[in-house]
């Protein structure tokens, strides 16, 4: 009997299964029950995603209207005065009333719906278009004063998530931006998500004093999944597909992702499509060298960029983490060169959220399959 393999690695819709994040979903929802902003801290491929529409969708059953912008590679002020319209029309389309409000308060962008088949199933894909006269700033402008009407006017909560804010960071008005998103939404009763993935750069935009957005939103970080419910979660998955698991392999897998939510689900997927009616020693293994393959593409697609020096110190830190990178033995070890390029090259590997340093003070490669990667690259 064929069963469909269970593990999904893209963004999971709110009603795939999903592992824990309980708590976290409470907290975001009596956040945003209290009028108060959040912003959510995790390394890239952490699940960010899906657990705020989780979150959303609790708020939208207790009459929010939640709104999710996606700000991932934005090229223009325009560009994010564009998401955050298509955000609320996307959110309204399904409410009358809501949607008659929107178009009759929403006046600098024009909703156009066009029809799509996806599976057989016929859908509408929302965009828009601005309005004559107006671009850029003068464009942001506008959008933030008509959420606000649309805010106090719409009778519900609103609810807006910021998904890769920190994208904004680079465009030439950054500032502005920030300044002008912050100044509007404090004078509507709101709450908002702010998601991302560089959470230096993100962090930065939260805490530091001469930001506009400094301490306005609480700091909420991701921790990888609990071990112990990550095992019994990958076991019930090949489980309800007809599959068998036991409890030490779905353990060394949670070990071999370091509990990664993404990781785990694509580990899954691969060991899923080789293994006959239970998982065998081979299946794991086979599984991690098709999860290293797979994932070689984006490695080299982070590596590539970076200069020799980061390089030297990326690859050193993916053998051997350590607290004492500036230790004459490491540095010699590694062919590091001197203490002013090994600072720099640390520094400008954290802003990439490649490496972190934990609070004992050790240095390592954020992403675990990276590390692996890393590690059997240059061995």
């Amino acid at each position: 009997m064929h069963h469909t393999n269970p593990f999904n690695f893209k963004t999971l819709s709110v009603d795939a299964p999903f592992c824990n994040r309980t708590k976290e979903i409470e907290k975001l929802v009596h956040a945003a029950e209290s009028g108060n902003d959040v912003v959510l801290y995790a390394p890239r491929r952490y699940g960010k995603t899906s657990l705020i529409k989780r979150a959303q969708n609790e708020l939208a059953d207790r009459g929010f209207i939640t709104a999710f912008a996606d700000l991932s590679g934005v090229a223009s002020v325009t560009d994010v005065a564009r998401k955050l319209a298509t955000a609320i029309y996307v959110v309204t389309r399904q409410n009358e009333p809501l949607w008659g409000k929107a178009l009759r308060i929403l006046e600098s962008f024009r909703p156009v719906i066009r029809p799509t088949v996806n599976e057989s199933e016929l859908k509408c894909d929302i965009t828009v278009e601005a309005a004559a006269g107006r671009t850029g700033f003068e464009l942001l402008e506008a959008v933030m004063k008509e959420i606000k009407t649309f805010a106090k006017e719409s009778g519900k909560s609103l609810n807006i998530a910021f998904d890769e804010f920190q994208d904004i960071v680079v465009l030439p008005e950054a500032y502005n931006i920030e300044a002008c998103i912050r100044s509007h939404i404090q004078q509507y009763s709101g709450s908002h998500f702010f998601i991302g993935s560089q959470r230096r750069i993100l962090s930065a935009m939260f805490n530091e004093e001469q930001r506009p957005f400094f301490r306005s939103a609480m700091n909420m970080h991701l921790i990888p999944l609990p071990k112990d419910e990550l095992i019994a979660f990958i076991r019930d998955m090949f489980s309800n597909a007809g599959k068998d698991c036991d409890e030490a392999t779905a353990r060394y897998m949670a070990e071999v992702t370091k509990c990664h939510p993404y990781y785990t689900q694509k580990y899954g997927h691969f060991i899923f499509e080789l293994a006959d009616t239970a998982i065998t020693s081979e299946d794991v293994y086979y599984g991690r060298q098709e999860l290293l393959a797979d994932s070689r593409p984006y490695f080299e697609s982070l590596i590539r960029p970076l200069p020799p020096q980061q390089r030297l110190v990326l690859r050193a830190i993916a053998k051997e983490p350590t607290d004492k990178v500036m230790a004459k033995e490491y540095m010699r070890k590694y062919e590091l060169g001197s203490t002013s390029a090994i600072s720099l090259a640390l520094k400008q590997l954290s802003a990439l959220d490649h490496i972190e340093q934990g609070e004992n003070g050790i240095w390592s490669v954020v992403d675990p399959i990276f590390c692996e990667w890393i590690t059997i690259q240059y061995l």
